[in-house]
C-alpha cells in the first residue's frame, strides 16, 4: 500500500489521494528533486497478477504518452512500486470533471457546449490517427482546465481501455463488451469484436448531448441489460431546447 509521505522509487513523493477508480487509485505527488507536482496512478494491488488488466494498464501509458495532443492529457513516466505494482506519471490538471460542471450549471449554453466539443473532437482526431480507438469516452473522462488565461481548455482522460487497431487485442477479439454503457454506440453493444473509431464518435455526441441538456439520451442506473436494449432499439429523446440550432 502506497500512502501519504512514502517515495516512489526514490523520485515522486506522495502528497495526498485524488480518487479512486476501478483500475487504480491516483495520487497527487511531487518530483523529488524538480519540486514539480504530478499525478501518479498506481494500480491496485490486488490487479497486478491479471495480465489482462496490466495490459490495459499498459495501454494507458501508452497512448497518453505517445499522442502528445494539448487537449490529450500527458504522461510523463511510468514504473513499477517496490510491491512490483504498476504506476503512470500524468501531468496534473487543476480544474473540474467535465460531468460536475455540466450538473452544476444545469447545461450549458450552446457555444460554450461547441467549443468543449470541438476539442474532444480534436484529440479524438490525434488519437484514431494514431489508430488509437478510447473506448470509453464520457463525460467523467473529460477534465475542464483554465490554460494561459483560456477557460474549458480540454483534457481527455483514460484510455485504460483503449484499443490499438494495428494490434491484436484478445478481450476485443473474443467480443467482450467493454465500455460505459450510457455512452455506447448500438454496434458496440452489438457487435462488440469490430468496434471502431466511430465508436468514439457516437460517444461525442452523447456528451454533446449531456452538456446541452444535462442528462443523457439513456440512463438507467438500476438494470444495464435494459439500457443496452434501448440504447440499440430506441430513437433517443429530443433535446427540447428550442435555441439549438437544428443541424446540431
Amino acid at each position: 500500500m502506497v500512502k501519504t509521505g512514502d517515495v516512489v522509487e526514490g523520485r515522486y513523493r506522495i502528497i495526498r489521494t485524488l480518487g479512486e477508480g476501478g483500475m487504480g487509485t491516483v495520487f497527487l505527488a511531487e518530483h523529488a528533486l524538480i519540486k514539480r507536482r504530478v499525478a501518479i496512478k498506481i494500480l491496485h494491488s490486488e490487479l497486478a497478477t491479471d495480465a489482462s488488466v496490466i495490459e490495459r494498464f499498459m495501454n494507458e501509458a501508452r497512448a497518453a504518452g505517445t499522442l502528445g495532443h494539448p487537449n490529450i492529457v500527458e504522461s510523463t513516466d511510468m514504473g513499477f512500486t517496490n510491491g512490483h505494482v504498476p504506476y503512470i506519471v500524468f501531468e496534473y490538471l487543476e480544474g473540474t470533471l467535465l460531468t460536475d460542471e455540466v450538473y452544476r450549471v444545469g447545461g450549458l449554453p450552446v457555444r460554450r457546449a461547441v467549443r468543449i466539443a470541438q476539442q474532444i473532437a480534436s484529440a479524438l482526431h490525434a488519437a484514431h490517427s494514431a489508430s488509437i480507438v478510447h473506448r470509453d469516452l464520457k463525460s467523467d473522462n473529460v477534465f475542464l482546465t483554465d490554460k494561459d488565461d483560456l477557460l474549458d481548455h480540454v483534457k481527455v482522460l483514460d484510455f485504460g481501455i483503449s484499443r490499438f487497431l494495428e494490434a491484436d487485442d484478445d478481450q476485443t477479439r473474443r467480443g467482450m463488451v467493454m465500455g460505459t454503457p450510457e455512452f455506447m454506440a448500438p454496434e458496440q453493444i452489438t457487435d462488440a469484436s469490430n468496434v471502431d473509431h466511430r465508436a468514439d464518435i457516437y460517444a461525442l455526441g452523447v456528451i454533446l448531448y449531456e452538456m446541452l441538456t444535462a442528462r443523457r439520451p439513456f440512463s438507467n442506473d438500476e438494470d444495464p441489460r435494459a439500457l443496452m436494449h434501448r440504447i440499440v432499439n430506441n430513437a433517443p429523446p429530443p433535446l427540447q431546447r428550442p435555441e439549438v440550432p437544428h443541424a446540431m
